[in-house]
């Protein structure tokens, strides 16, 4: 294990030390404004104050630029961007601080320190549970559910300070129940339901305009495609879906320049799934994804943009369990992944796209017992992630890609028992993340990603802040 303690290191514990979080007040807060036309109105609302975290620290990183789609990192997927590199200034969540009204929105300002109720969609105790945040154009979407319009797209305005709900399925306001979401030429792409009959499909929602309407009915009739995995690269959408047309669940893509939408690739032959997994990246002019060909399971395979062929990088696992990569993560040429070749168990592995060589980065937990890489995010040419070595519990860990240098960043909960960190995001040179030490339950973290990791303040002290492992947190520069 690398042994981090170096004089550097020491200087960055005592410039983290400066955040002094004892004296940090939580704005909670009860009242949102009255609901006029989908608006909230929150421009009475007033905000927390608190020591300020940032005060000497170096950062002023680009801004986050996840994808959204759940399941990506082993929970629900990070918030898409719109590319914009700038410091970021807030980090959007849903949260539950002990206040009485669930889970809803709450946004916490990395400059001053401190949090607000962002929105309480659902009024009263019941939950709105705001998933898949996604920024585009200076503004969050996501999904959430009021309570009466079931679960629908909605908008939040930082300047206004306004939420507005856009009522995708206007039928039976049953909900459309918005999934994947992710922007591509300054529109937003997602999976939704209308409930006219089509099922579940493609959808494109214009925010000049305010409406969303249909890309195709890929699969005709009640059913639906049931888009998944929606990922953009080179100007093109790519997600996996079901025609119903005897092709199972593939590989398709929709080409937003000539609005041509097609399926690209069938690694299983006939009406088999190959069902392409939640976890794509991208690397010069190739994607690659986890699909099973019916024959070795699931494996990692390869899709040329220009030739338009797919080919299978490695059957890491022989035979027909597979590896079933997971976490596809690129890094400055490699791409990093979690996979299983039935002997070591599920551990961190890595491809070089210029050599095509597969190898495992290292046994975390060595034997047939796993470490379950999860929550992969790179820094600088670090990559974080949460790992269970077998004696400390799933911990946070770090891996600098360019010496191989691999250790455990901060066992959290000290003993067997894990903190299970989760959903890290990158602001201003620090590490963002979720993770229970054993005694104030599931709240914020934050590391300078060298060693210095400490909560950032007990929100929640009836309980979890982070009440579920679904939830994730997006950076923006607002």
């Amino acid at each position: 294990m690398i042994n981090y303690n170096t004089d550097a290191l020491n200087n960055k514990r005592r410039v983290l030390g400066r955040i002094v979080l004892s004296s940090l007040l939580v704005a909670v807060l009860s009242g949102c404004g009255d609901s006029t036309d989908g608006l909230i109105d929150l421009s009475g609302l007033g905000t927390g104050t608190g020591t300020g975290p940032n005060s000497g620290l170096s950062g002023g990183g680009s801004e986050g630029n996840n994808t959204g789609g759940g399941n990506a990192n082993g929970g629900a997927g990070g918030g898409g961007g719109n590319g914009a590199t700038s410091a970021v200034k807030s980090l959007f969540f849903a949260a539950d601080t002990g206040n009485g009204s669930g889970m809803e929105l709450y946004k916490y300002d990395v400059v001053t320190n401190t949090i607000v109720q962002g929105l309480d969609i659902r009024r009263g105790p019941l939950s709105s549970e705001p998933m898949y945040m996604t920024k585009l154009d200076g503004k969050l979407y996501f999904a959430a559910d009021d309570g009466e319009n079931g679960r629908e797209l909605w908008m939040y305005d930082p300047l206004s300070q306004r939420a507005t709900i856009y009522n995708i399925n206007a039928v039976s306001h049953a909900g459309s129940n918005p999934l994947w979401l992710t922007t591509l030429g300054g529109k937003l792409y997602l999976s939704a339901d209308a409930g006219d009959g089509k099922g579940r499909e493609l959808f494109c929602f214009d925010p000049a305009s305010g409406r969303s309407e249909i890309v195709s009915d890929i699969n005709p009739g009640i059913n639906g495609s049931d888009p998944e995995s929606l990922i953009t690269t080179a100007g093109a959408l790519y997600f996996s879906a079901n025609n119903g047309g005897g092709y199972g669940r593939e590989l398709y893509r929709y080409d937003i320049t000539s609005e041509e939408l097609k399926r690209i690739s069938d690694v299983n032959p006939g009406t088999a799934n190959s069902t392409p997994a939640a976890f794509f990246a991208q690397s010069g002019d190739f994607i690659y994804f986890a699909a099973d060909d019916g024959q070795r399971g699931s494996e990692l395979w390869m899709y040329d943009l220009e030739t338009d062929a797919q080919a299978l990088v490695r059957d890491i696992n022989f035979g027909a369990t597979g590896s079933n990569p997971k976490l596809l993560k690129e890094v400055n040429g490699i791409v990093y992944f979690s996979a299983d070749d039935g002997q070591h168990g599920r551990e961190l592995w890595q491809l070089d796209t210029q050599t095509a060589l597969v190898t495992m980065v290292s046994d975390i937990n060595p034997g047939f017992e796993s470490s379950t890489p999860r929550y992969l995010n790179e820094v600088g040419g670090v990559l974080f992630l949460a790992a269970d070595d077998g004696v400390h519990g799933s911990e946070l860990w770090r891996y600098d890609t360019r010496i191989g240098a691999l250790g455990m960043l901060k066992d959290i909960n000290p003993g067997v028992q894990s903190s299970d960190p989760s959903f890290l995001t990158a602001a201003n040179g620090l590490l963002y993340l979720s993770a229970d030490d054993g005694q104030h339950g599931r709240e914020l973290w934050v590391s300078d990603g060298i060693g210095a990791t400490q909560m950032v303040h007990d929100f929640n002290p009836r309980g979890d802040l982070f009440p579920y492992l679904t939830e994730y947190i997006t950076a923006t520069a607002w």
